[in-house]
């Protein structure tokens, strides 16, 4: 029972950063939706732990709950690499790599 309330904690927290992420990206466009999708996959997740914590057979759910997750969290990629290869995620790369850089100099 301890496992699944520290499982269930987890998946919320980084649901709430994928909601999170999805605001701060523009509005309409391929990473909002890619962090949308992502934090959808991990709500299913979410709600299948809840649904265990609070005592129902979640057995006849659990195999197409975790292929609509999957599924979800899947099209949260290609639509974080679609992103990636139209530019949209440009200053981020641009951030990473003058960080990458910074840290190199330092050493």
């Amino acid at each position: 029972m301890a496992e699944t309330i520290i499982r269930t904690i987890i998946l919320v927290a980084i649901t709430g950063a994928f909601i999170q992420q999805a605001r701060r990206a523009g509005a309409g466009t391929l990473r909002q939706r890619a962090f949308a999708l992502a934090a959808s996959g991990m709500g299913v997740f979410v709600l299948l732990n809840l649904l265990l914590l609070i005592g129902l057979n979640v057995n006849p759910l659990l195999l197409p709950g975790s292929i609509i997750a999957v599924l979800l969290l899947t099209g949260s990629v290609v639509l974080l690499g679609m992103a990636w290869r139209k530019g949209e995620m440009h200053a981020q790369i641009e951030q990473v790599r003058d960080l990458l850089n910074d840290e190199r100099q330092r050493k």
